[in-house]
């Protein structure tokens, strides 16, 4: 993942179990890049039972929710470092828990193009959905079919041909800005 040191791993592993948001950035000593990386891929969804395939309601935590407290989570501790004088970690003395738990915004939960976005920036592979998906039916329309389809068609003449496909920016696959809504 990117961002993420060994030591930083040991530290998230070593103080299992967490309660909250505020508890893991607390007590895991990440860095605040590295805990934005964790929400943006799903890390902390189960803190909060966040199923990103399933509709945001009202009264909800989304992972858009564990990025706002994030944020304010890091103002308080820099405010708090800033009224101890001392150069201490973000994590320094300053008590988390006083900046309270997630509170749902009524922001809605990443679409799946966001999500796997994220995942390739920050895992460099996609894992919760084949990129592919996202050109099932652009493909289908052009006559290509599924590996998995070819067996019934035994009968028929068809060409084969390998692809491969490689982002290097969330921008570069599919229309500017990212991945297209699956259909």
């Amino acid at each position: 993942m990117a961002g993420i040191t060994d030591d930083m791993i040991g530290s998230i592993v070593a103080g299992q179990p967490y309660d909250d948001l505020s508890d893991f950035f607390a007590r895991s000593h990440v860095s605040a890049p590295v805990a934005e990386n964790l929400i943006m891929v799903g890390g902390l969804d189960s803190l909060y039972g966040i199923d990103p395939d399933r509709p945001s309601g009202a009264g909800r935590v989304t992972r858009r929710d564990l990025l706002l407290t994030l944020g304010d989570l890091v103002r308080d501790a820099r405010a708090g470092r800033r009224a101890h004088g001392a150069a201490t970690s973000l994590q320094g003395t300053f008590d988390f828990a006083a900046a309270g738990d997630v509170e749902p915004s009524g922001l809605p939960e990443m679409s799946r193009a966001e999500r796997t976005q994220a995942e390739l920036a920050v895992l460099g592979m996609d894992v919760s959905r084949h990129i592919v998906e996202f050109y099932r039916e652009m493909l289908r329309g052009l006559g290509w079919v599924p590996a998995a389809q070819l067996l019934d068609r035994n009968h028929e003449e068809y060409w084969s041909r390998g692809s491969g496909c490689h982002a290097d920016t969330p921008g570069a696959l599919g229309a500017p800005g990212g991945l297209p809504e699956p259909r």
